[in-house]
């Protein structure tokens, strides 16, 4: 390429020079007196940046100056050694490009006239599938590259290219730089499964590349000159389709093979080569993200969040001393249980890490753990029990002796006071508690969201504690003014939140709550409400918590579809909420759900043309009670199963809280 063609891109790209020739580069270096300084840093900051990777020694002095200034630093967390003042362009240019591959989340070896280059990036969660670069600018042909691959981990996440894309250069200069093919398939797909926790790997010394089609690893070109470049920047692995294991820093990958069984191969030659190790230290610092992220419903929590924790939990239990994090790995993974559903496993886990607290006089860790199964009890359907526990163990003065008046003891009083307005809300429902338990139900929400607001002062607890008071609203004092004026507050709350998905799932819950208060108001007069009116019924996402509060709610339309006569449309509708939940029934709670649908759906439409229908609903109801611990952990189970077999006539619905 001409030297003004060079000018020319640096000019428009100067964030592309990382896709220069080192002979390119090289005469520009030659002729950088010519260019403008920031420019002229960007190139000297590449030149310096490709000889500290690669490990080689630039022939200019002040460049070998500037390398011996950053010669050490092979870490992110050592680029606190190399602080150059603001006013020096060249010092901020080339820490930033070290701090852009230091913290990359992976490499895409990218090959332009036989020689390849290594491009960082790092993921971004976001509801968009696509490839952008520095700017934000889409890379149209792999956003629609890595959009066809068949596999969930992509769905979810951006992935951003740490350069410019130059896509706008001319015909007549020579080439485009702008990446292409899909060999970046097989680095992203790495990256992401390392960052789901499915695998453990430096990225910078494990080099991938390889396209996947149809769910299958396929070849890829250019890869002797990718090959080249992992070993030139001391890369410690190569993976490549096919590719002969002719040194050990060389490892083949069968082609054709599915997607799972890619990553299976590859974690089988990382363990081969010692390099998939995961220390201590390494897996406290990846929990705090995963807690992060569980606690934000920012990840799925039976595929993803779940092994990850498991990973973390058979590290620190290696050794004694580990105690401490072992307590935080078990706490998480027993949350994880109660948020899938699966209760009984989190009460066993939950007794151990209370064992655990109580000995090592942890107490803010005890109350959170004791608040926890009260959670559990609640969710099982034991008021009574859940009662008796708090009364035994949750004693607030207690609490406040043994932990002091300080942000934590505030931070578990919202949380005790928001659990007993669920279980005096729930038990009352089901008839377990008197008249009173409604009055406390309510005092303690009110509580949980006055503390929220005044001491804890996060939008999201603030948005789940409105959305509490709604629900409570919705049960008690359906389409009154108290209700809509608790439902427009929750809604002014969750519009505040800044993060998508939660505003979602916000959202989710609180449309629900609006169909459950008139639904319950259904089956207890008879009345319909105006539910066609979209301003006030809203529809949940599909996209949020699993598709169950959608679900729930197309149970509550096919029953007013039904009662209204329109039974074709109540049957497709009883069928869709049926098969949202069908595929998440490894979560005991949505087989419940899924339960209690097809219950109704039997109710609204025995006795018409769905008559054969209703019955197949009637007996895949009394088929989920042959499970004996469903009966034996679940209080209310005993009231459903008698109600289908004829036994009971007392509706066990207008009881049950979803």
């Amino acid at each position: 390429m001409s030297l003004r063609s060079l000018f020319d891109i640096c000019i428009r790209f100067p964030e592309s020079v990382c896709f220069l020739l080192d002979s390119e580069i090289a005469n520009l270096i030659g002729a950088k007196n010519y260019l403008d300084e920031s420019i002229s840093a960007k190139i000297q900051a590449e030149v310096i940046f490709r000889r500290w990777l690669y490990r080689e020694t630039p022939s200019e002095k002040n460049l070998s100056e500037r390398l011996h200034q950053i010669s050490e630093i092979r870490t992110a967390s050592d680029l606190c050694k190399f602080n150059p003042p603001e006013s020096d362009e060249l010092g901020i240019a080339l820490k930033t490009k070290l701090y852009n591959f230091l913290d990359a989340d992976g490499i895409i070896p990218v090959v332009r006239r036989k020689q390849s280059f290594p491009l960082s990036f790092e993921l971004i969660k976001s509801q968009r599938v696509e490839v952008i670069d520095s700017h934000g600018i889409k890379h149209a042909k792999w956003t629609e590259s890595v959009s066809s691959i068949k596999s969930d981990d992509f769905t979810g996440w951006t992935v951003k290219l740490h350069c410019a894309l130059p896509d706008m250069i001319e015909s007549d200069q020579a080439e485009s730089f702008c990446p292409c093919g899909d060999s970046f398939h097989l680095p992203v797909f790495m990256a992401l499964r390392r960052e789901l926790g499915h695998m453990e790997f430096n990225p910078l010394e494990v080099i991938f590349t390889g396209s996947l089609s149809e769910g299958r690893l396929c070849k890829v070109d250019g890869v002797d000159a990718k090959r080249a470049m992992a070993g030139r920047m001391g890369a410690k692995l190569f993976l490549a389709p096919q590719q002969p294991r002719d040194s050990s820093r060389v490892s083949s990958l069968p082609l054709h093979i599915s997607i799972q069984d890619v990553e299976k191969k590859i974690i089988e030659i990382l363990g081969e080569k010692g390099l998939s190790n995961l220390d201590w230290r390494k897996c406290c610092e990846r929990m705090k993200s995963l807690d992060k992220d569980v606690h934000y419903g920012m990840i799925p929590l039976k595929t993803s969040a779940l092994p990850r924790v498991e990973r973390y939990e058979a590290v620190f239990r290696e050794s004694e001393e580990l105690e401490d994090q072992l307590l935080d790995a078990l706490m998480l993974k027993s949350l994880i249980y109660c948020e899938t559903g699966d209760t009984v496993r989190s009460i066993e886990l939950n007794k151990e890490c209370k064992t655990i607290a109580r000995r090592k006089k942890l107490h803010e860790k005890y109350y959170g753990l004791a608040i926890h199964h009260l959670v559990n009890l609640t969710d099982c359907g034991k008021f009574a029990e859940a009662e008796d526990f708090s009364g035994k163990y949750l004693s607030v003065s207690q609490m406040k002796r043994e932990i002091g008046n300080n942000a934590q003891l505030h931070k578990l009083l919202m949380q005790l006071n928001g659990t007993l307005g669920q279980l005096y809300l729930y038990g009352a429902m089901a008839g377990q508690f008197g008249k009173s338990a409604m009055k406390k139900s309510l005092s303690h929400i009110e509580e949980a969201l006055g503390i929220a607001m005044t001491h804890d002062e996060n939008i999201y607890e603030i948005c789940k504690d409105t959305n509490y008071l709604h629900l409570w609203y919705a049960i008690n004092k359906f389409d009154s003014k108290d209700e809509n004026d608790a439902y427009e507050n929750a809604l002014k709350q969750i519009s505040s939140l800044e993060n998508g998905d939660e505003k979602l799932k916000n959202l989710s819950y609180l449309y629900r709550q609006k169909w459950f208060g008139a639904y319950r108001n259904f089956l207890l007069t008879g009345k319909i409400p105006e539910w066609r009116k979209e301003s006030i019924y809203g529809i949940p996402d599909l996209r949020n918590a699993e598709g169950w509060t959608l679900s729930m709610v197309l149970k509550y339309k096919g029953a007013f579809l039904a009662t209204e006569g329109h039974r074709d449309d109540a049957c497709k509708t009883f069928e869709s909420s049926m098969e949202i939940l069908s595929k998440h029934e490894e979560c005991i709670l949505n087989r419940l759900d899924g339960m209690t649908v097809a219950v109704q759906a039997w109710r609204s439409l025995r006795g018409s043309r769905h008559d054969a229908f209703a019955e197949e609903c009637h007996k895949s109801a009394l088929e989920f009670f042959e499970r004996k611990d469903i009966l034996e952990h679940y209080k209310f189970a005993s009231a459903w199963r008698d109600y289908l077999s004829g036994r009971c006539k007392s509706d066990p619905q207008i009881g049950y809280q979803y």
